[in-house]
């Protein structure tokens, strides 16, 4: 199955009191680098998007939309944390993705207001799905409509499923409440809904689990190759990454909180000891990754098995801060093994700050480049560098890291931490 994202929506969640979107739709009138990009029927959208901005903007806030977005249509408890600042508790999210050659957009709200001791959750849920004509321009079908604030329910292709849904609760989403044996529809709704988010990947570089990747080292195949392959290309000191199940009982004495579970304790001491099966080879010489790798080293180790699999299978992966402790070379690399021709189906969406990424010559078209920024009115903002025309003095070829740093395209901090040292100065 194919699968992709062509944008994101959220509004009055976390950062954002104001709906923002992050499209992945490319602008048909940029003609270079293609290979950046898929078709997707008339559509067509970029293999990846980074994101830039000063921090605490909200740049985390849209990798954590995503995976909201995920668990809900997984059914699975979900991070849904309206702004604080907004007197509303609903949150909202929306999300336009293909399968295969169809095109899909389902929005949702979830309302965290507790009426009688208990939240109203999901009160409103549409699921489209756009029938395009070639020219970017089709219809769109409405499969199903839950608004329980208004009192509409539809779902034009089936008067029974129709009637039910007045009957059920907002406790779930519809396809989980409703009797998937007893209608069809319903059952092949849900199956779309899982197998697009289990597609979808999200990430932080700050706490990678090492669990995936240790997973395919234990394998003897070629995916494994492919890990341990990109890992020593990404370490020009390591010849060989592997997993050897440790003999030593001596984890067993690893010392443990008094208070911790006797569970817990038999779980880290489990893990830990699979940690300490994990060598990485320098110079010949076999050594605990754990006691001697770098943590950038550690965080690439992690996250190769995320880049393999999305590469293998197609999926979406997401990665707060993938700049955080790597070269800036290695990360540009990362990049370029996603717009690269070889890339048939998995895209890659990021968080950054560093700059180095920021070349549109050989890495980006300017519709992968958003900056997320805070308007004068304390609104967040995301916005696409092909924004900027032009006639505004940037062209795509243009040096976009002196546009940026000179604050041209907002989204940059701009810290005084030297008048902090000027203000408490000696007083002799």
């Amino acid at each position: 199955m194919n699968a992709h994202i062509i944008s994101v929506r959220v509004g009055n969640f976390l950062a954002f009191s104001k709906t923002v979107e992050l499209s992945m739709f490319a602008n048909k009138k940029i003609k270079r680098m293609l290979t950046n990009t898929y078709d997707v029927k008339s559509l067509r959208i970029v293999k990846s998007a980074c994101l830039y901005g000063p921090n605490n903007v909200g740049k985390t806030c849209l990798a954590r939309a995503i995976l909201s977005i995920k668990n809900i249509l997984l059914s699975v408890a979900a991070n849904v944390s309206p702004n604080i600042y907004s007197n509303s508790k609903v949150c909202e999210f929306g999300i336009t993705f293909s399968v295969d050659e169809h095109v899909y957009e389902y929005n949702v709200k979830y309302d965290g207001k507790q009426i009688n001791g208990s939240a109203r959750k999901f009160v409103y849920e549409k699921f489209s799905e756009h029938i395009l004509d070639g020219r970017d321009k089709g219809k769109v079908k409405t499969i199903f409509l839950k608004d329980f604030e208004n009192h509409i329910t539809k779902f034009p292709e089936n008067k029974e499923i129709e009637n039910a849904m007045s009957l059920v609760s907002g406790d779930n989403l519809l396809v989980y409440v409703l009797n998937q044996d007893k209608y069809s529809s319903i059952k092949c709704i849900r199956n779309l809904f899982r197998s697009f988010a289990e597609k979808i990947e999200v990430i932080d570089m700050n706490n990678i689990p090492i669990e995936k990747t240790l997973g395919m080292l234990k394998k003897d195949d070629n995916v494994k190759k492919r890990v341990v392959d990109l890992i020593s290309r990404a370490d020009v000191e390591i010849e060989d990454y592997t997993y050897k199940k440790p003999t030593s009982t001596s984890m067993t004495q690893m010392r443990t909180p008094l208070n911790m579970p006797q569970e817990e304790v038999l779980m880290v001491q489990k893990m830990f000891t699979e940690l300490l099966g994990i060598t990485s080879t320098h110079k010949g010489k076999e050594v605990p990754s754990i006691f001697f790798d770098s943590t950038g080293t550690k965080k690439i180790a992690a996250l190769a098995g995320y880049i393999v699999e999305a590469l293998e299978q197609g999926k979406i992966l997401v990665v707060d801060e993938l700049d955080s402790s790597l070269h800036y070379k290695l990360t540009r690399a990362i990049v370029a093994m996603f717009n690269n021709i070889a890339n048939k189906n998995a895209q890659l969406i990021f968080t950054a700050h560093d700059i180095m990424l920021l070349d549109c010559k050989r890495l980006f078209r300017k519709d992968q480049i958003h900056f997320v920024n805070r308007n004068d009115e304390g609104n967040v903002e995301i916005y696409s560098l092909d924004d900027f025309k032009s006639t505004e003095g940037f062209r795509s070829e243009s040096d976009v890291i002196n546009h940026y740093d000179s604050g041209d395209f907002g989204a940059i901090a701009d810290p005084d931490l030297i008048g902090i040292l000027l203000e408490g100065g000696s007083d002799e």
